[in-house]
């Protein structure tokens, strides 16, 4: 008698499973979900960011040919003694022997 109820429940509960399973595919067969909306990403403005790239090279490149302009010139450098008047010796600093 237990054998007969339990079949006869576990026949009831897959033709309730198999009840819901074909409505949730007709519904899913004629009505489709909503999507949600596409992920669109948002690029600046290639053309503007590689001008602003040239413009920033152009800027260093000329910063550069400066520099090189300069260092391959002529430079004069002034070397000043000490305000005191005393002169260090070529010995680090101390006197030398008569």
């Amino acid at each position: 008698m237990k054998t007969h109820n339990t079949q006869k429940r576990l026949n009831v509960y897959c033709q309730l499973m198999i009840v819901l399973l074909a409505l949730i595919t007709v519904r899913l067969w004629m009505m489709p979900v909503d999507m949600l909306p596409q992920a669109q990403a948002q690029f600046g403005d290639s053309g503007a960011q590689r001008m602003k790239l040239l413009k920033a090279t152009e800027k260093t490149n000329a910063l550069l040919a400066d520099i090189h302009a300069t260092l391959k010139g002529t430079l004069n450098v002034k070397i000043e003694g000490e305000k005191n008047g005393s002169k260090k010796s070529k010995s680090g600093g101390q006197k030398s022997k008569p």
